[in-house]
């Protein structure tokens, strides 16, 4: 390993070539990243201080098999994002210099900092991206019509922006180049027999930390051939990363989460920030194949988009288990649920049995939340479920009911008087009861309804409406206003043109809106038996409620018997 200080114009102002490999990251430096190079350059501009140098962290290469008579060429295995972003801003200052008619200048960025001016492909660029990143970055060198996108034409556009601000000369725009040149210094390291995979990892200094997925990218494209990177990135690994891009950007939260889901869908526990390693154990470096693993990967990766929403399953009803299951958050239970899909598309569990599960997942979540019991346990919970599945059907159910799954009793009882307004699943078991008992041939969308407490919130004894309130409640109407306000027998679904016409209002005049109301829940309030509303009329209507939430999350059959 050989390390010397260097500064830009000794890295780029040469004959070498810096290549990005397929396996580093994106281009992901943003707005913030910027301003602070810019900042840090702009300092070394102010008066007295032509002495000072900004360091910028190390730059790690190693030899990518140089031949003579082309172009001495360097993996970056560390700085990437540095050196594509001082080119970037390389590209704007010769930019601006030739909008301005300072063709020297123009001339001596590109020709000694951008490209090798008399090479031609990909030996022509001083800097060659990653591939994704490729065109973006050699239409912006070559000055093309194409059509930049993502961070690199964002950079492009804050720099021109902040370096058209300063150049109010040349001799100005030439005093920024120079510092950015001459005064901002690397570490450089070049690697020779050193494993250049192990220096990778040990090195995460500046600029943006490496994830635990990008950790697993790197380790799988180590174990590629340089000269097949290309094309598997081409053909596999961009298949699996596209199913987790958001807004046009890969999301590392969504990525790493499914990696960390996929390895403990064996049962064995993996620890947030233990998923790389994981990895590298169950995948040694030089000893698995990147395409088998990648394509297994992708496969499951199609499961886990139906488990967590991404896309729906076919079956109507399994896939109404498993919103409930998302709904809920459940998503330490994703491992157990990811594995029990692939059983099913291999045809190695029934459909049925499949449905008993996931809706006994729900069930054992939302019951033990009811019960006022704990869920730190569930990440391992879950996952030691999956060495469960020789007959999930059997084994799955009574290992959850091993760990507490509350009985219809329990959970009847603890139902009726549940604060569920203020828990984290109001909305999700009201929803939940409303879709149980919908008619399939009638149903009502649930997107624009809110929830509506019968008895209100406030009750103010100096309104009309608030003392009737209180004569209906009884002389005790403080606690029991306070017991039963948030219970799910006070607790209804309406449509938000109706929850405003209700507001605080007395019984006698929310009742018909309720009646007319769509929503199935307010079937109860049609009747003419039903003329007033306080402790008695909501325990009776939460225990009716309480026994269609006992259908909608059941028990396991033997927890009964």
């Amino acid at each position: 390993m050989k390390a010397s200080e260097r500064t830009l114009q000794q890295l780029l102002h040469s004959s070498d070539q810096y290549v990005i490999p397929v396996f580093q990251r994106y281009y992901t430096w943003g707005t913030a990243n910027w301003e602070q190079l810019m900042e840090d350059v702009g300092e070394l501009l102010e008066v007295g201080a032509e002495d000072r140098r900004h360091f910028m962290g190390s730059i790690v290469t190693v030899p990518d098999g140089h031949q003579p008579g082309s172009v001495p060429a360097y993996q970056v295995i560390d700085g990437q994002q540095r050196l594509t972003t001082l080119s970037i801003l390389l590209c704007v200052v010769r930019d601006v210099a030739s909008s301005q008619g300072w063709k020297e200048l123009a001339a001596e960025v590109e020709e000694n900092y951008l490209v090798h001016r008399f090479k031609k492909g990909r030996e022509r660029f001083k800097v060659f991206p990653r591939m994704r990143d490729r065109g973006g970055y050699l239409a912006l060198v070559d000055r093309t019509e194409r059509t930049m996108g993502g961070q690199i034409e964002a950079a492009h556009c804050l720099f021109t922006k902040r370096v058209e601000q300063l150049a109010t000369s040349e001799l100005e725009l030439r005093r920024f180049f120079t510092a950015l040149v001459t005064r901002l210094d690397f570490v450089a390291i070049t690697l020779g027999a050193e494993n250049p995979y192990k220096i990778f990892r040990s090195l995460n200094s500046t600029g943006v930390d490496l994830t635990e997925a990008d950790l697993i990218r790197n380790h799988v494209f180590m174990s590629m051939p340089i000269d097949d990177q290309d094309a598997f990135d081409d053909t596999l690994w961009r298949d699996l990363e596209s199913r987790f891009v958001r807004d046009g950007k890969l999301s590392g939260r969504d990525i790493e989460a499914f990696l960390r889901d996929a390895l403990m869908r064996d049962g064995t526990y993996v620890g947030r920030d233990g998923t790389f390693e994981a990895f590298e154990r169950r995948f040694p470096n030089g000893r698995f194949d990147p395409r088998i693993v990648v394509a297994d990967l992708t496969k499951v990766s199609k499961l886990y988009d139906v488990v967590r929403g991404a896309t729906a399953h076919a079956d109507a009803q399994i896939e109404g288990a498993l919103r409930t299951i998302r709904e809920l958050n459940v998503t330490t239970a994703y491992p157990l649920v990811t594995a029990l899909l692939e059983r099913s598309s291999r045809d190695e569990l029934p459909r049925t049995d499949l449905l008993v599960i996931l809706r006994g997942i729900a069930s054992f979540v939302l019951r033990r939340f009811v019960c006022g019991l704990s869920s730190r346990a569930y990440s391992t919970w879950f996952v030691a479920a999956c060495r469960e599945l020789a007959d999930p059907a059997k084994t799955v159910p009574a290992f959850l009911r091993a760990k507490g799954w509350p009985s219809d009793d329990e959970f009847r009882a603890k139902f009726v008087r549940f604060n569920l307004y203020q828990s984290k699943y109001d909305r999700a078991v009201l929803g939940a009861l409303e879709l149980a008992i919908q008619a399939k041939s009638e149903p009502v969308l649930l997107d624009g309804c809110s929830i509506e407490h019968v008895m209100p919130q406030t009750v103010d004894d100096a309104e009309d409406d608030g003392r009737a309130w209180i004569a209906a409640l009884g002389a005790e109407w403080r606690p029991v206003h306070a017991e039963w306000l948030h219970t799910p027998g006070n607790l209804t679904l309406v449509g938000a043109d109706y929850n405003s016409e209700m507001s605080n209002r007395a019984f006698e005049i929310k009742k018909p809106v309720l009646a007319a109301s769509k929503v199935y829940l307010n079937q109860h309030f049609k009747t003419d038996l039903l003329n007033a509303w306080s402790q008695g009329e909501i325990e009776g209507r939460a225990k009716l409620l309480a026994d269609l939430a006992i259908k909608v999350w059941p028990a396991p059959p033997a927890a009964n018997t």
